[in-house]
């Protein structure tokens, strides 16, 4: 499937190269935008009757499925990226910024903002900027990034983002899939995170009346608690 989407977009701009920036606009957008139809009328017929783009039921443009959005970003980067109107700090930015930025300094405050939307409650795009990151077999982009706590912390604020809006995995799913990269890390840095996610994935095993593996959870967050008693 992957390959098909790719090939769809690949064919129509050798034919129309000049829809690409509008293409960019709209799949490089957390939210729906607005475009000036009457200066590109004809470019968004295209992409529409090519089934490249939609309109929602706000009649916004967005990317013809979540899919498609998911492919073309991992496959097109902007040709024209402040042509993109993204606001620095925006999700926009911030996505960029994580997926093609090797500036360490840039990186650090993108990472920041990233933990600041999460203090906001801003969870739609906490999940917008990382959940590519994580979900599409592309984890390393961050890992070989940022040191350990950092890349950590984002994975840690990607799960609690998924806990309170839908996405593709449960936050249960993805605290799971933390756990097991972290269980066994028992250095001081990381003990906030290894102990919140504990915390978590007991408090969803209790819910789901699995008691044994809420006792093994706190048995593990004692364990782990005593281990970094020096602190």
């Amino acid at each position: 499937m992957e390959q098909y989407i790719i090939n769809q977009f690949n064919t129509f701009f050798e034919l129309h190269p000049n829809c690409r920036k509008i293409c960019d606009q709209i799949y490089w957008s957390c939210y729906p935008i607005i475009i000036d139809e009457s200066l590109n009328k004809d470019k968004i017929s295209l992409l529409i009757s090519n089934g490249l783009i939609k309109y929602n039921h706000e009649s916004l443009l967005v990317p013809f499925h979540d899919i498609y959005k998911l492919y073309y970003q991992k496959h097109f980067k902007p040709y024209e990226i402040k042509e993109l109107i993204f606001q620095e700090g925006s999700p926009e930015a911030l996505q960029y910024s994580l997926n093609y930025e090797v500036k360490k300094n840039i990186l650090s405050d993108a990472a920041s903002e990233v933990f600041r939307l999460l203090e906001q409650n801003k969870f739609y795009s906490v999940i917008y900027i990382l959940q590519d990151l994580f979900e599409q077999s592309a984890e390393n982009i961050l890992r070989n990034k940022f040191d350990t706590v950092t890349y950590y912390r984002l994975f840690h604020a990607y799960a609690l983002a998924a806990k309170h809006q839908s996405t593709g995995k449960t936050g249960f799913q993805i605290f799971t899939d933390l756990y097991n990269e972290i269980s066994e890390i028992d250095t001081l840095e990381m003990l906030p995170i290894v102990l919140e996610t504990s915390w978590e994935l007991a408090i969803n095993y209790y819910e789901r009346l699995e008691y044994k593996e809420v006792s093994c959870k706190i048995k593990k967050k004692e364990h782990y608690t005593n281990n970094c008693s020096f602190f």
